[in-house]
């Protein structure tokens, strides 16, 4: 799914999780607890409170070139960490999934 990402995703994949992406922060927004969460979490990462209007027009603004640009920008092979719990003493099982 990374290298996928990486690798540009099309117009109907983007369109569904943008429609998602707006069901869930609506859905969010239904109690006055989670409202007051939004603008305080708005107000502390942001430094202004925007509207749900704000952010679903910002969200339908992205398009499949935004997502590649910053897929291949974050997504770089010497950049990708994993964390494994277990008892493990090497980690040469899991090394060949920190490759895209």
């Amino acid at each position: 799914e990374l290298v996928r990402l990486r690798d540009g995703v099309d117009e109907e994949e983007l369109v569904k999780a943008k429609e998602l992406s707006k069901g869930r922060l609506l859905l969010r927004l239904e109690d006055t607890r989670s409202v007051a969460g939004w603008m305080g979490s708005q107000e502390l990462l942001l430094g202004e409170v925007r509207t749900p209007d704000q952010v679903l027009d910002l969200l339908e603004a992205v398009t499949v070139q935004d997502v590649q640009r910053v897929a291949r920008a974050l997504l770089v092979n010497d950049q990708l960490h994993m964390a494994i719990v277990g008892p493990f003493r090497s980690d040469r099982r899991f090394a060949p999934l920190l490759k895209l």
